[in-house]
């Protein structure tokens, strides 16, 4: 379940509240875990500048270390279901007059922390009230740019200690939504009488909102491509057929110097077939190379996606054996002598 609040005041009220609200929140039932985050994932939208490590040499370009950086609360990961891979998060002692804390995803440890563990390294960022941020744990990735981008090095802060005006509440729970969007609702209002809660939804709804353009633009390619499937198999089988019938003079004169239906037909399978099968082989090689400039339309699809090249290509197989059957076996059967006065 999510919903947006947009907290006012100065930084000390605005992490209050938000603390507030989450000690309230956490102890309703059936709430599993409840947290924090300024922008949601998928949406889009995070801050970045550029860092260095606390003791480290300045980067020659600042934009040589780059990160994103989000602010969330303790228990977001949790809410979230994101794993903590190393070290800790966020806790209650995270507080404003605590020691600033931090945490990195794992894109983040790969890009600067490969060679030496992330865990007690200092950085300062370009970021709002930069002060030295000790990284005390590494979470997984989140995808916040959506799905199809991968996931950005990204440090974590402590919402309590830099709080942000627009935050949106998230929570893990088993209970219908309506009676608890109610109670939370209820719990803010004691907390601020003047808060508003907006953008109310469970995570199955904003999810499937932010794949509404991904899902229409992928319907529409696969709209397409079945009507190019159809098309090129018709036009396959059109031109396969047109092909065999030509060579109805042919079977009847190797039929009439004695020939037998069946060494006929498998003659005409085999070259039909071969024919197909280097079709099928430049198609693939040429489907290949154009399949990456969609890959950005299709989340879950590679550029070499075995599966769908296998089953189009058996399809176009088919079709084209029984292009190829068809008509070699009608003129198999067909009498020598009206086989050779076909022309």
């Amino acid at each position: 379940l999510t919903m947006r609040m947009l907290v006012l005041g100065d930084p000390a009220h605005r992490s209050n509240v938000v603390e507030s609200v989450l000690d309230r929140v956490e102890n309703l039932p059936q709430v599993h875990a409840v947290g924090t985050i300024q922008f949601l994932p998928l949406a889009g939208f995070t801050n970045n500048g550029p860092f260095h490590f606390l003791g480290k040499p300045l980067p020659a370009d600042p934009r040589d270390m780059q990160s994103d950086v989000s602010t969330v609360s303790r228990g977001y990961f949790a809410a979230l279901g994101v794993p903590v891979l190393r070290g800790r998060a966020f806790t209650r002692q995270d507080g404003m007059n605590s020691p600033r804390v931090a945490l990195v995803n794992q894109s983040f440890v790969n890009k600067y922390s490969a060679n030496e563990d992330p865990i007690g390294r200092q950085v300062i960022g370009d970021w709002a009230n930069p002060k030295p941020t000790q990284i005390v744990g590494v979470v997984g990735d989140i995808r916040h740019n959506g799905l199809t981008a991968e996931p950005r090095p990204t440090v974590f802060l402590a919402q309590a200690q830099v709080p942000g005006y627009i935050t949106y509440l998230v929570v893990r729970t088993t209970a219908r939504p309506e009676p608890l969007v109610a109670a939370i609702r209820k719990n803010i209002q004691q907390v601020d009488p003047t808060q508003a809660v907006t953008a109310i939804e469970t995570m199955q709804q904003y999810v499937a909102t932010a794949l509404a353009r991904p899902r229409l633009y992928a319907w529409l390619l696969g709209t397409f491509a079945s009507l190019a499937l159809i098309l090129a198999a018709v036009g396959l089988y059109g031109l396969i057929a047109y092909a065999v019938s030509r060579r109805t003079h042919e079977i009847g004169i190797r039929m009439a110097l004695g020939a037998r239906p069946t060494d006929v037909l498998r003659s005409v399978l085999k070259h039909g077939m071969r024919l197909t099968l280097a079709g099928l082989a430049v198609g693939v090689v040429c489907a290949t190379a154009l399949v990456r400039l969609l890959t950005s339309l299709l989340y879950g699809v590679g550029a070499s996606d075995l599966t769908t090249f296998g089953v189009v290509a058996a399809l176009l197989a088919v079709v084209a054996l029984v292009a190829v059957y068809v008509p070699a076996r009608r003129a198999s059967r067909v009498d020598p002598m009206v086989s050779l006065r076909y022309e």
